[in-house]
């Protein structure tokens, strides 16, 4: 089911989210709004 593999993943892209919108000073809200939509659920 790639269980503990997509959760890696998910934090490998949290992470590199965060990266790039600190330069931005987008809120925690906003990137965990994008996860979930390019999640599609």
């Amino acid at each position: 089911e790639g269980g503990l593999s997509d959760v890696l993943k998910r934090l490998v892209e949290a992470g590199a989210v965060i990266k790039s919108v600190r330069k931005e000073e987008t809120t925690l809200e906003d990137i965990f709004l994008k996860m979930f939509d390019e999640d599609g659920s």
